[in-house]
């Protein structure tokens, strides 16, 4: 029994050992020869594949993968530690070339935070790379400004913390700087910081501003005299120049551009100068140049015409009218305007008492009949074909017209003729001048009237006016002829060389164009003797003959 235990219990020993010490391998690594009871040793700490746990306990990867996962360029751990973007800048790294094997030194320029990519010089120019492509190790590895920062915080740093950052200046001169030079940027470099002036003439300005306030605006600033070159400070210079230089030929100070002796300059402003400050004698209007004053007189300057000229009536009555005054006379005066009858026609004013004598239909008569009723024109056919107590006589015997002209009409027709066809009928002047003549005579009347326009003898229409408005009255009350501005004629001459011996107003004229006080008009008035010898009216011919033999 004892022996059967001892070789039980020694079998049992060996198989135990047997067990124990067997040659094995690793299941998940090609790693062999293992002692079984060193396996999970093994496994658990020293196997490439073994499950471990990555940075800041956030990943299990396989310990072999580790290494690369961590890798700061080239992993995938977000909490990789890497260097700032920013503090690559214009370091020089050393590339491994692929084709050499050999390492080539490149600058890395530029950094675009849109994808990630460097802009780095390399010996054959510029490209655009991923440092996790490249081959490299940092050749200037000193002096880095941000230290290792975290891949998930890396975007954080660059925008809010990191000191090569680009920043705008704060003064608002819109250039970017590193947010580590900002500070001396503002306060040294900016060109909208705020300096004093350094002539020291007290005003603070924009530092991009000093050079043109120092050259041009600054009171203190040194300047030199124009003619004889003599340095002083720009207060001084007005003084020298009008008072001191000898060689001094200022420039007109109210920008005319005459250049003026000293001494002369108060005397051209106040008299000379086109540019000085006049008053307009007509409008008094006293913000013109002297230069301006005769296109403000002729309404050639523009916005600025004056208002108080005499211009011509634009629908050509003949009138002279003031400017100003214009609008209201071509409403309200003109006898050219538009106007319009009560009875709804249209018409020139001149002609609307001839179309209330006429035309009109809406002018209110006695019937022509003779039954003493009034009514408009055009009811009075109506009514003397039905209500007319005398409409038995509207095709009566013919009588003689009442105004005596000879000719036979009817009743019924006897109050149109003297209206409208009678040579013997009153008319108004068709000049306007206010008097009333027979239409026979009404021809004979427009060659005196005082209303007629004619020119002077020059015969140009810019100087076609009213007869009344070529003469005027001198100091004693006699009247005189007015000789045109633009020709220095007059409408005598005109009379002579059109023959003209009817215009009374002439004629009332010749014993003061006949006196020897007028030579020039005296031999005038006499061609217009020579002339009136044919005509039928004697009093005019007398005249003539009266006073032309003085």
């Amino acid at each position: 029994m004892h022996a059967r235990a001892a070789y039980v219990h020694t079998v049992s020993a060996l198989v135990h050992t047997c067990v124990c010490r067997r040659v094995v391998k690793c299941p998940d690594c090609p790693i062999g020869g293992l002692v079984s009871e060193r396996l999970d040793t093994h496994m658990r700490h020293m196997c490439p594949k073994r499950s471990v746990v990555g940075l800041f306990d956030l990943d299990i990867v396989l310990a072999f993968e580790r290494p690369n996962y961590e890798e700061p360029e080239k992993g995938d751990c977000s909490e990789r530690l890497q260097r700032c973007r920013q503090d690559f800048l214009s370091r020089r790294i050393k590339v491994r070339n692929a084709a050499t094997g050999e390492f080539d030194t490149a600058t890395i320029m530029h950094y675009r935070e849109t994808d990630g990519r460097f802009r780095i010089q390399f010996p054959d120019g510029f490209k655009w790379r991923y440092l996790g492509e490249l081959d490299f190790v940092i050749a200037d590895d000193s002096k880095w400004d941000c230290g290792y920062i975290s891949a998930s915080q890396m975007s954080h740093h660059m925008l809010t913390e990191c000191p090569k950052r680009a920043v705008m200046c704060r003064l608002g001169c819109g250039q970017r700087v590193l947010e580590r030079g900002r500070e001396v940027h503002e306060s040294e470099q900016c060109g909208m910081r705020t300096v004093l002036c350094p002539l020291k003439c007290g005003h603070s300005m924009a530092a991009e501003d000093i050079l043109e306030h120092c050259e041009e605006l600054c009171t203190l600033r040194e300047v030199y005299c124009g003619s004889c070159g003599l340095a002083m400070p720009f207060p001084d210079l007005e003084k020298h120049v009008v008072t001191d230089c000898p060689l001094a030929v200022s420039r007109c100070p109210q920008g005319c551009g005459k250049d003026l002796k000293v001494g002369s300059v108060d005397t051209h402003l106040s008299e000379e100068c086109v540019k000085r400050i006049v008053t307009c004698p007509d409008c008094n209007d006293s913000s013109l140049f002297a230069d301006e004053l005769p296109l403000h007189l002729a309404g050639t300057l523009r916005d600025q015409e004056c208002g108080a000229r005499t211009i011509p009536c634009t629908l050509g009555c003949g009138e002279p009218v003031v400017a100003a005054k214009l609008p209201d006379h071509l409403q309200n005066s003109c006898h050219k305007r538009t106007i319009t009858c009560e009875c709804g026609f249209e018409l020139i004013a001149e002609t609307h008492s001839d179309h209330k004598i006429l035309d009109c239909p809406a002018v209110i008569r006695y019937c022509s009949l003779g039954c003493g009723e009034k009514m408009r024109v055009m009811e009075m056919k109506e009514h003397q074909s039905t209500t007319c107590e005398m409409r038995h006589l509207a095709g009566g015997k013919l009588v003689a017209c009442t105004l005596g002209c000879g000719v036979l009409v009817s009743f019924a027709e006897q109050f149109t003729h003297m209206t409208s066809s009678c040579t013997k009928r009153i008319v108004e002047c068709v000049n306007k001048c206010s008097e009333v003549v027979r239409f026979e005579d009404q021809d004979e009347h427009s060659l005196v009237c005082r209303n007629r326009r004619v020119t002077c003898g020059n015969k140009s229409k810019v100087c076609l006016r009213q007869v009344r408005c070529w003469f005027a009255r001198d100091n004693a009350g006699k009247k005189q002829l007015v000789c045109c501005e633009n020709h220095q004629s007059n409408a005598l001459m005109w009379a002579v060389e059109k023959g003209e011996t009817k215009v009374s107003a002439l004629c009332n004229l010749l014993p003061n164009l006949l006196s020897p006080a007028n030579p020039p008009q005296l031999a005038t008035a006499r061609q217009l003797h020579a002339r009136a010898d044919g005509e039928p009216r004697p009093r005019l011919r007398d005249t003539f003959r009266r006073h032309a033999a003085h």
